[in-house]
Parts: structure tokens; sequence; C-alpha cells
């Protein structure tokens, strides 16, 4: 019985110090968080990412009752020594996988839309998150 819970409890150490240091990088290189205006390039960990223009805001304003929440779309220019550089068409709220098994998510867009006004491009603020894929 003893040597059984000796085993089990070393095999746990064992098994939480693999769980606890990711593959490549440490901990910073999965997660992280920055927000950029169009045509401003952020870095978050190894990308740099920089977004070129709203696509398509068909987001509800908040102003008014509706029954599709609508969409922001931004085109967004990805850079990185691990993988070439590429343009990808991104809709907040929805992560897009990146060659080295990380998901990027454009996760909050300012400002929200309110019916009869317009935004322009340099009013746009992009969160983006990075994070580990699924």
């Amino acid at each position: 019985m003893r040597l059984t819970v000796v085993l089990s409890l070393g095999l746990g150490l064992a098994l939480a110090s693999c769980a606890a240091t990711p593959a490549t990088g440490g901990p910073s290189y999965f997660s992280g968080q920055r927000t950029a205006g169009l045509d401003e390039a952020v870095r978050l960990s190894n990308l740099r990412i920089i977004p070129l223009e709203v696509v398509e805001d068909s987001r509800c304003p908040t102003d008014v009752d509706c029954v599709w929440a609508g969409r922001l779309v931004v085109r967004v220019m990805i850079q990185s020594s691990a993988f070439p550089t590429r343009t990808e068409s991104m809709e907040l709220g929805r992560g897009i996988a990146l060659e080295d098994a990380r998901s990027l998510t454009i996760t909050a867009a300012e400002p929200d839309r309110v019916s009869g006004v317009a935004v322009r491009p340099s009013d746009y603020r992009l969160t983006f998150t990075l994070g580990p894929g699924d």
C-alpha cells in the first residue's frame, strides 16, 4: 500500500511538471492581448499584427433591438518569424488557427455602433487575443 501511494504521488508530480511547462517558448508564448487601430502594428508574442481595413461592420447598434447581432469583419496582416506573412479576414469573436497550434481572435471592438452615426476608420480600436489552439 505504501509503495502504491509513493508511486502515485511521484507520477502525479511528474505529470504536473510536464503540464506546467509549454513545449515552446514559455507561458507568454501562448497568451496575451493587445489593442490596435487600423494601420497600427502591434506585437503579441512573436507576432506582428496590423489591422488593415474594416470589410464589414453590420453589428447591431446599441440603441436598437435587433434580431441578429450582426458581425464585424476586419482584414488583418499577420507576420511572424515562424511562418510566412499572411493576410486574413477575421470576424469579431471567431478565432483563426495559426501554424504553430495557437489561435488569434479579435475579442473586442470599439466604438460600439449607434444608429445614424457613422464610424470613421480612424475611430476603430480592435483587441487581439492570442491563446492556445483548440
